[in-house]
């Protein structure tokens, strides 16, 4: 194959061999030395642009579809949701990454790409599936009141119930081999991931926690939000959710202090023996960007990828 790109760039052969020159052929060894020092210089260049090419090559391909939900037997639900799929070209059977971004993200391609990139990279397939009236996706966009807040966390059932039927429906789309998947959930999003997960739906392995908890400001001018239904409903779901935990926070949220934090995983712990918290340091801004900055990846992506590789659930 490198072989076949060079020849298409104008390297011949035999600039891969190197010929002993007679003695008395003065001219000819001075025309092949000339011809060497071209077909070097072809070839210095076409490696070069090969290399070029390969590292600024773009192999993942963002869509997003729309996937038919009539054969579910739930009732309420729409006959049919849009997903937004991260994935290498052509998509092969990766195990998947089902991302539950929080409340109100926005949900154009472009926004999850680099996190998205780093899962894809890693031979998974990412998939949005957009949840409804929780995203702000073009079509819809939630009104966001903090009299509601509590209500929300408090029941997120009906979230984590759609969340399953499209999960299913992702896997019959991709076949009666589907393999295994991993949930990721953000904020809001993280409390619907951990409902999702105490569902005990089929071919879940593991479940990722980005600044989980959400919460009602304590007044207007409050930065830090008022966590106690958040942490009632990890209190309530530690005991269900069968499946390996992981906790990412990042110091200096200024929506989800330290203490907070800890706090909110003291309660999932109660009734969990599968999970784990790491506090990160640092990222050079708020901290509950963790996951919604490209220049974050750095931080989140190595203790991430210590989980997945623990688990192993591909």
């Amino acid at each position: 194959m490198f072989g076949c790109r060079l020849l298409a760039l104008g390297v011949p052969v035999g600039a891969f061999a190197t010929l002993p020159l007679r003695a008395g052929t003065q001219q000819a060894a001075s025309i092949r030395r000339i011809g060497t020092q071209r077909t070097g210089a072809r070839l210095i260049l076409a490696i070069a642009l090969l290399i070029f090419s390969q590292a600024h090559a773009e192999p993942m391909v963002v869509a997003t579809e729309l996937v038919d939900l009539a054969k579910t037997p739930i009732r309420g639900l729409p006959r049919s949701f849009k997903v937004t799929y991260y994935r290498d070209a052509p998509a092969g059977k990766q195990p998947l990454v089902v991302l539950v971004p929080t409340f109100g993200a926005q949900l154009n391609e472009s926004v999850y790409r680099s996190q998205a990139h780093h899962f894809v990279a890693s031979g998974y397939v990412v998939a949005i599936p957009h949840l409804t009236g929780l995203y702000n996706d073009g079509t819809e966009v939630p009104v966001y009141d903090a009299r509601l807040d509590a209500d929300l966390v408090a029941d997120t059932t009906p979230f984590a119930v759609e969340l399953l039927a499209m999960v299913a429906a992702l896997s019959q789309q991709r076949g009666p081999a589907s393999p295994s998947h991993v949930v990721v959930g953000q904020g809001l999003g993280s409390i619907i991931a951990a409902r999702y997960a105490a569902l005990n739906p089929p071919g879940c392995k593991a479940l990722i926690m980005i600044s989980a908890g959400f919460g009602a400001k304590r007044t207007s001018l409050s930065q830090v939000d008022d966590m106690r239904a958040s942490e009632d409903a990890f209190r309530q779901l530690g005991g269900k959710v069968g499946v390996p935990s992981l906790w990412l926070h990042a110091k200096g949220n200024r929506r989800i202090t330290d203490a907070t934090a800890n706090e909110l995983f003291a309660a999932f712990q109660s009734g969990s023996t599968t999970a784990r918290l790491e506090i990160l340091p640092e990222i050079g801004m708020d901290g509950d960007a963790l996951f919604t900055k490209e220049a974050t990846e750095a931080a989140w992506a190595q203790p991430v990828a210590r989980f997945l590789d623990s688990l192993n659930p591909k």
